[in-house]
């Protein structure tokens, strides 16, 4: 109840955000506490783009990753999933011993809708403030713990 108190919203809705998280596991119990039973949220996060607003980029997701932040366990059921904006990555460098390597498609976009089936059975102690002192955006203020 720090900012919301329980079962305040009917949907969550998170673009380009997850990727910026620096644990992103620890955000799933918060939208599992604000969202009413039958709630639903759309997540929508980069794949392969490229690294920007450093250094608050950690994480790229593909559409089965998110079975990782939800599943019965965190109190979600995935809905639907998906990526989107096909695309290949080509190296600024081309080297020889990399001429063979992989050559599947990568895609901009992953997203996920879910449905709050139940509370999250999961907690995380740890606050990104107990790992870097930096604030993501740069020059704002950490709330009240």
């Amino acid at each position: 109840d720090r900012y919301f108190p329980a079962d305040s919203f009917d949907a969550v809705l998170s673009v380009s955000v997850f990727e910026h998280l620096m644990m992103p596991w620890a955000v799933i119990p918060q939208i599992n506490h604000v969202l009413r039973s039958g709630g639903i949220a759309l997540i929508s996060s980069h794949q392969p783009l490229g690294m920007h607003d450093m250094p608050w980029d950690f994480w790229r997701f593909s559409d089965t990753a998110w079975d990782a932040l939800f599943n019965r366990h965190t109190g979600f059921e995935i809905i639907e999933r998906g990526m989107d904006g096909e695309h290949f990555i080509l190296p600024f460098l081309l080297r020889d011993n990399k001429m063979d390597a992989e050559k599947a498609a990568g895609y901009e976009s992953s997203a996920v809708l879910v449905r709050k089936i139940g509370p999250c059975a999961m907690h995380w102690a740890l606050t990104p403030g107990d790992i870097n002192a930096t604030m993501y955006p740069e020059g704002v203020e950490p709330g009240p713990a």
